[in-house]
């Protein structure tokens, strides 16, 4: 069976429940956000997306079977076309947009 290309949506999962403690929900968090939540419970520190947004522009590309981005720190995250935004939790480079194919569908579909 064919594995599709991973977005942030699917590859930015919440922690698994715990007995005790209610099932916590990412349902409602923008797909560029996901990243920040990850991290946060990760890391077990605090990490706040972005307030700003930069003048630059990064190509969104697929890498083992990932959308991915780079950051000019080096550092790459997993993005997604739903949410075309890019923000670094490492470095803490502000949103920056991100460009993505004029068909996504059909490079995914191609990538399978």
């Amino acid at each position: 069976m064919p594995i599709p290309v991973v977005r942030a949506e699917t590859f930015y999962l919440p922690p698994p429940p715990r007995r005790g403690y209610p099932t916590v929900d990412w349902s409602g968090v923008p797909a560029a956000e996901l990243v920040y939540r990850y991290m946060e419970n990760r890391t077990g520190r605090r990490l706040l997306p972005p307030t700003d947004t930069v003048d630059q522009t990064y190509y969104a590309r697929i890498n083992q079977n990932r959308w991915i981005s780079d950051c000019v720190c080096g550092s790459a995250a997993v993005v997604s076309p739903t949410d075309p935004r890019y923000g670094c939790t490492e470095c803490g480079y502000g949103w920056c947009a991100l460009v993505f194919p004029d068909d996504v569908e059909t490079v995914e579909a191609e990538m399978l």
